[in-house]
């Protein structure tokens, strides 16, 4: 029997009405699988960018406390820069008070008296000063006259026998050592004892 158009199409209709059933009846499980599908999908979308958020804030507070190191550091190494520019002329002060004998602020004409008394009470009050405002910037100066002597603090310029005095002691201050928080600016120069045995 030969088919025609009609009955072709007639067919055709009938197997996409049953298709259409089934995608019909299929449609709201579907509908529910994708839409538990999509929930899961935000579920876990949400979870990793609450993650990534507290990562980044991690990151944030690591990068604040680094920062904060950094900035004390870059400031200390300024300080210890500044202080040891300083020091020299620091050190200058108690040589020219020396090359001032106690008998020249006493004797003598008045008037020369008068500007040597002068100029020897601003040095001093020069050296306060300066002594003082390294102090507030937790810079101090060390002498270590007596004290065991030690390479990591000391600058030892000679050694001398002394008898009496203990091997290996300071036995005078050259020049004053420094430290800026505990830590070594500028090493003591001095005279060591010398072990005589």
């Amino acid at each position: 029997m030969a088919r025609g158009y009609a009955d072709k199409k007639a067919e055709e209709g009938k197997s996409d009405g049953s298709d259409s059933k089934d995608s019909a009846q299929d449609t709201p499980s579907d509908a529910l699988q994708l839409a538990q599908k999509a929930t899961e999908d935000a579920v876990e979308a949400q979870k990793q960018l609450k993650k990534d958020l507290q990562y980044a804030a991690a990151d944030f507070t690591n990068l604040q406390r680094i920062a904060e190191r950094e900035k004390g550091a870059s400031f200390d190494k300024g300080v210890m820069k500044f202080a040891k520019s300083i020091l020299p002329t620091l050190d200058i002060i108690p040589l020219a008070l020396k090359t001032v004998p106690a008998e020249a602020l006493t004797e003598g004409e008045p008037e020369q008296r008068k500007n040597l008394t002068t100029l020897h009470e601003g040095l001093v009050m020069l050296q306060g000063n300066l002594l003082k405002a390294l102090k507030e910037n937790d810079i101090e100066p060390v002498d270590p006259t007596g004290e065991q002597f030690s390479a990591d603090l000391h600058e030892a310029l000679y050694m001398a026998p002394v008898p009496g005095k203990e091997p290996n002691s300071v036995l005078e201050c050259s020049k004053l050592g420094y430290s800026y928080k505990g830590k070594v600016l500028r090493a003591a120069q001095v005279g060591v004892v010398q072990d005589t045995s």
